[in-house]
């Protein structure tokens, strides 16, 4: 368009066609002197100083004469200052960090030029060709160039980038702790999350344990019980992504379980068939299983119950007496095993240990022996019948049995019994209720005998058995002249002390101690006699 970018000049030249007349200047309007070359008839020079703009300069020249050329005139077009650029934006959804979430964005370009005015706006995206306008969307990165041309050729260009993020962040839920069964864990559970965006980036991640606030970074559940966490991740272009996790469920504690009967931790005295009673139970994952040992663990079973409640019977009575711990222990859904709950339990199946002599005469005193290896005698019970009447019965506690059955031939009502043998059952018990009899007699003669009880030995606690221990017979002064003056009795006497060592040698071989009874029962008779 003729338009000068710079460095304009008007080329002027002039001559003087008198001779001996020079040009001396050239002059202008505007501008004043335009340029003062030296004098001569033919001059030329340029002028330079019209600046930026477009108008008409009007120039003459002076002569020496003292005359001026004609006028003259030149268009002036000068523009070397670019135009100014304005590049905007509209549309589009905006979000964060200077990112679009989505929409379309359209893409202006203007500007103003106030010399040679603007030629041309246009833009260009990402290198593409050159437009008076544009419009991006669908997410990406675009880079736009936009240009502003003047008439005179000047130039202006701006850029910017257009960043558009539609998509939230892709989350991924993760959880870590100690897994147990069922699904349940069995320590605290740590919850976090991982999350990536391809286009703005992941800006933040939270979680929540569904009930409380979001928080960043893991998030430790300790509590037991049933939760279910929620994640959020949200990129640099505020796109939000959200999550329900799947159910936490924690069960840390272990079932507990305790006996009731007998009670918990204790020690006790059983026999027979005993029932063991007892209850479970877990506060959160509920109970699985509830298994049993009698042997202290080294063996388990299952245990039948009804909810937390659960009975056994256990059987001892085949077991040799001693001490049996019993355990009970359970486990949970989430398959927490729980420290056992624990009893012990000493055997006793076996009754006290009786023995009387199978006969002996009522003035003697029938040795009673009554052992117990076990808990404990309870007591013992002496009863002397006659066929089915009980002539007297005498209850001992455990701890006060007599060393004899020392009966002095009277009955409950104070009455001496007739001549005759009378049935003594010696009957003991210990503190579970094992129990065990020995029978023997008390021969009554019809002799007038004076009865003088030996000395009992005082009320003790149980003795050894001594084997060797016999009865001891004392007959009175006047039993001995009844003895004198009825010769037949001796031999019954003697008779009787055969029985009498019989008895006492139950327990052995009979032959020779009842012999040795005899001759020692016939030589103290007989010194009596003699006497």
């Amino acid at each position: 368009d003729g338009w000068c970018r710079g460095g304009t000049s008007l080329e002027l030249s002039a001559n003087e066609p008198l001779s001996g007349k020079v040009i001396e200047s050239i002059e202008g309007n505007p501008g004043g002197l335009l340029c003062d070359p030296a004098d001569s008839a033919s001059v030329a020079c340029s002028y330079a100083g019209g600046g930026e703009g477009n108008f008409t300069i009007e120039f003459w020249a002076l002569s020496s004469y003292g005359d001026t050329s004609e006028k003259a005139s030149a268009e002036w077009k000068t523009d070397g200052s670019p135009p100014s650029i304005d590049l905007r934006l509209s549309g589009g959804s905006a979000g964060s960090g200077g990112w679009y979430r989505g929409g379309t964005v359209d893409v202006l370009v203007s500007g103003t030029d106030a010399i040679s005015g603007v030629a041309n706006a246009d833009v260009s995206v990402n290198g593409g060709g050159w437009d008076g306008g544009a419009q991006v969307g669908g997410d990406g990165v675009y880079n736009v160039q936009a240009r502003v041309v003047d008439r005179a050729g000047n130039e202006s260009t701006d850029s910017i980038q257009i960043r558009i993020d539609g998509t939230p962040p892709t989350l991924i839920p993760e959880l870590s702790g100690t897994k147990g069964r069922d699904g349940w864990y069995v320590s605290p559970v740590s919850v976090f999350a991982s999350a990536s965006d391809s286009l703005s980036g992941v800006s933040k991640i939270e979680v929540s344990d569904g009930v409380g606030e979001w928080q960043s970074g893991p998030l430790m559940i300790s509590a037991d019980g049933t939760y279910t966490p929620r994640y959020r991740a949200q990129d640099v272009a505020g796109n939000e992504k959200t999550a329900d996790g799947p159910t936490i469920k924690i069960d840390t504690q272990p079932p507990e379980s305790a006996f009731i009967n007998p009670p918990n931790g204790s020690e006790t005295w059983v026999s027979g068939v005993i029932p063991l009673i007892g209850q479970s139970s877990d506060r959160t994952s509920g109970l699985a299983s509830v298994e049993i040992s009698y042997d202290e663990g080294e063996s388990w079973g299952v245990v039948e119950r009804a909810g937390g409640n659960w009975q056994v019977s256990w059987d001892s009575s085949d077991l040799p007496n001693g001490t049996y711990v019993i355990l009970v222990r359970a486990t949970d859904v989430a398959g927490n095993l729980e420290s056992t709950a624990r009893i012990t339990l000493r055997v006793d199946n076996v009754p006290p240990y009786v023995d009387i002599p199978e006969m002996w005469l009522v003035t003697e005193t029938g040795k009673l022996t009554v052992e117990e290896g076990g808990i404990g005698l309870g007591g013992v019970e002496v009863v002397i019948s006659s066929g089915e009447n009980i002539l007297l019965a005498t209850e001992y506690d455990g701890s006060s049995v007599p060393r004899a059955v020392n009966w002095n031939g009277r009955m409950s009502d104070g009455k001496l019994a007739g001549p005759g043998e009378y049935r003594v059952v010696a009957t003991a018990w210990d503190r579970v209720g094992n129990r065990a009899s020995d029978v023997g007699r008390i021969i009554v003669p019809e002799v007038e005998l004076e009865l003088v009880p030996a000395p009992l030995a005082p009320a003790d606690t149980i003795q050894p058995r001594n084997l060797n221990s016999e009865p001891e017979i004392a007959i009175s002064e006047a039993g001995i002249e009844q003895i004198r003056a009825q010769p037949w009795i001796w031999p019954a006497i003697a008779w009787i002390g055969l029985l009498s060592a019989v008895g006492v040698a139950k327990v052995s071989d009979p032959r020779a101690k009842a012999l040795r009874s005899l001759s020692d029962d016939i030589s103290m008779i007989r010194k009596s006699l003699e006497k």
